[in-house]
């Protein structure tokens, strides 16, 4: 595909599945970029605080995620988020992390995310 449009060949672009306006040479560089990050483990601490009754539900999807990684396996995973009710997480965590990625889905507020 060419550079400019859509779905372009850009590995950044791809996985943040915007309209690619890079030159070749940004390509290139940012080709390497995406290889590095998928070779390096990065550890980082959230800060959560939440209602008492949802950590168990929150621990399980967590546990849940590294076990299919463990094993190998793609599922989805889901948690519903009941914003009028009393699931009103607050998150903390280290503002030099990476920017967030765009949900590959967004149906009416139902996002899916995926890192390829």
């Amino acid at each position: 595909m060419s550079i400019g449009t859509p779905f372009s060949h850009c590995p950044r672009c791809w996985e943040h599945y915007d309209v690619c306006k890079c030159t070749e040479s940004e390509i290139k560089e940012h080709e390497e970029d995406i290889k590095k990050m998928k070779e390096t483990d990065k550890t980082f601490t959230i800060k959560c605080t939440m209602k008492d009754r949802w950590v168990p539900h929150f621990l399980a999807m967590l546990k849940y995620m590294a076990y299919l990684g463990r094993i190998g396996s793609s599922r989805q995973v889901t948690l519903y988020s009941d914003g009028d009710g009393d699931f009103h997480p607050k998150f903390e965590w280290d503002e030099s992390l990476p920017a967030d990625a765009k949900p590959i889905i967004d149906r009416g507020g139902d996002r899916t995310y995926d890192a390829g």
